[in-house]
């Protein structure tokens, strides 16, 4: 039986997406063992997925002593590492772990030289789609282009009180970093209209007290509205997801949980290019484009709205994490019910 390893040291979008990498794994080699290398943070994104067969963690800061000792009683234990990323950590873990070792060349620099002897095959990373970027590892190991690679959905049991027998549909507010974040009063308008509509609306996020505080000042109090935030893991999340009408999120990782289920999405872009970032949809072959011409994208049920950005690329107006985006804060809500109307989430 051949063992595989994917290491993936990235966040809960990041880790989401190599999941892609073990629906291919399964198809090539069917008999294969797949483990994922995660942080134990991230964790979470990968239970339930029937292509992976164990998942391991280790901490995001560990010990440089630790860290070796854990690498050393590891050694060799795969017979192949598909290695994610360029950096450090994750390449080290690939030597350490795995006989043979595939993964993105870390450029040509004096400093990284000697990363390129970690890896026993390099694959040049090119812009575009992280499930494509990661396909090509998989390429570089003798298999055939993906035609339609897509990202596996997470599995886990939704607890009683969160199975709701009305219409709803799921929004998440509350992207990571600020700069990606569309104005609360547009949510609060949202979640009006969609009510008058006669939908219920369940608002997930995450369990950080101010996050949770800032969705219930979103929420009108009469509102017809469920604030699930910090209850459910991110496997339950998607199951909540996948029971609903549809999903209305910006660029973050709750999104591309979003995009395994198969519900419609709406996801509001403001300075992310959608081409490496944008969400993939089972059955979706063709990427979002770099427009920034401010027309909507559509790939299947997914529907990407973004206006033109005069600071794309960077975090925001002002390049930091913290900052506002005056694309996202000119996105309307109207724009958003449109795309809802045109996915048949609404009337």
């Amino acid at each position: 039986m051949k063992k595989i390893l994917v290491v993936n040291f990235r966040y809960f979008g990041d880790a989401l997406i190599s999941a892609s990498l073990s629906v291919r794994i399964r198809e090539l080699w069917p008999d294969a063992h797949v483990t994922y290398l995660v942080f134990d943070t991230v964790a979470s994104v990968l239970e339930g997925i029937e292509t992976i067969d164990e998942i391991i963690t280790v901490p995001e800061r560990p010990g440089k002593w630790e860290q070796f000792r854990w690498m050393a009683a590891h050694w060799n234990d795969y017979d192949l590492a598909l290695v994610t990323q360029t950096s450090t950590r994750p390449g080290l873990y690939g030597f350490f772990m795995a006989k043979e070792r595939i993964g993105f060349t870390p450029g040509f620099t004096k400093r990284n030289w000697w990363k390129k002897m970690l890896l026993t095959k390099h694959v040049q990373e090119v812009h575009g789609p992280k499930v494509l970027q990661f396909d090509s590892l998989l390429v570089a190991a003798g298999a055939e282009p993906a035609k339609a690679p897509y990202v596996p959905q997470p599995h886990a049991q939704l607890p009683m009180e969160v199975r709701f027998d009305e219409p709803y549909v799921v929004l998440h507010v509350m992207p990571r970093f600020a700069y990606k974040a569309w104005p609360s009063s547009n949510w609060t308008a949202l979640i009006r209209r969609l009510n008058d509509a006669g939908v219920k609306v369940v608002l997930t996020g995450s369990g950080n007290v101010k996050e949770v505080e800032t969705i219930r000042a979103i929420v009108p109090e009469d509102a017809d509205a469920a604030i699930v935030a910090g209850q459910l893991s991110f496997a339950q999340t998607a199951e909540l997801i996948a029971r609903s009408k549809g999903f209305v999120g910006p660029d973050t990782g709750t999104t591309h949980v979003a995009s395994s289920t198969g519900v419609p999405i709406v996801t509001l872009f403001g300075p992310s290019d959608p081409k490496t970032w944008g969400p993939w949809g089972k059955g979706q072959t063709e990427p979002f484009e770099s427009r920034n011409d401010g027309v909507p994208q559509r790939r299947g049920n997914i529907i990407l709205l973004q206006r033109h950005c005069k600071c794309l690329g960077a975090m925001g107006c002002l390049n930091r994490r913290d900052s506002h985006s005056d694309c996202l804060n000119a996105l309307t809500v109207e724009e958003v019910w449109n795309a809802l109307k045109e996915l048949k989430v609404v009337q």
